[in-house]
């Protein structure tokens, strides 16, 4: 089985909310399973950290999921941040 973050998208009190979670697959390539909260970048290291940060910038240029279903989000997307040219987004 593998896995990866994904942002994953939901309705709370009303409002869309976005959130990167732990995405899990099938053999196929499927959609699994996901973490029921929202992960953190917590390590041990600030190297981990900074590891961590980039996977998770990465699953911002994937689908979004739709947190109900693990299915592709209907909706818009959350809104894109202009990147600096070198990878980064800018503040």
């Amino acid at each position: 089985m593998s896995w990866n973050y994904r942002v994953m998208r939901q309705t709370l009190a009303g409002e869309p909310s976005w959130g990167v979670h732990e995405v899990f697959y099938t053999e196929a390539g499927e959609v699994r399973d996901w973490t029921r909260e929202p992960v953190g970048a917590a390590a041990d290291s600030l190297a981990e950290v900074c590891e961590l940060l980039a996977r998770m910038t990465k699953a911002t240029r994937l689908p979004t999921l739709d947190f109900e279903t693990g299915q592709p989000a209907a909706g818009p997307p959350p809104p894109a941040r202009p990147s600096s040219g070198d990878g980064r987004s800018t503040p």
